[in-house]
């Protein structure tokens, strides 16, 4: 596919639609300076847009392009396949309790 670890998280970042840097920045820990940073560089790339809130001027809302959205569309079925594969046979509690005890520390 292409995409780095870190450009994978920022994608998925706005997997729920738009969102402002601030937000973003907030979502995944880092920097407003970072997520612009990042979002330059996936502009470059043609995998998002950033324009102007039409609302709140001062913020930038970022987008998928077609093309960010197609990528981010792939890499969902590509989880998805893995997914299947890493839990064939599984029952639902039985994976609800591997992901309960994976979020424990990130509850605090």
């Amino acid at each position: 596919m292409g995409l780095t670890q870190s450009q994978l998280s920022f994608l998925s970042a706005l997997d729920c639609g738009p969102n402002s840097a601030s937000q973003i920045a907030n979502d995944l820990g880092i920097t407003r300076q970072a997520v612009h940073k990042t979002v330059k560089e996936l502009e470059v790339l043609g995998w998002l847009n950033s324009e102007a809130d039409p609302i709140r001027r001062n913020q930038r809302i970022i987008t998928f392009t077609d093309e960010g959205e197609r990528l981010m569309s792939e890499a969902r079925a590509l989880f998805e396949q893995l997914d299947e594969r890493l839990f064939a046979g599984w029952k639902s509690s039985e994976i609800e309790a591997v992901f309960s005890l994976l979020r424990s520390p990130l509850d605090g």
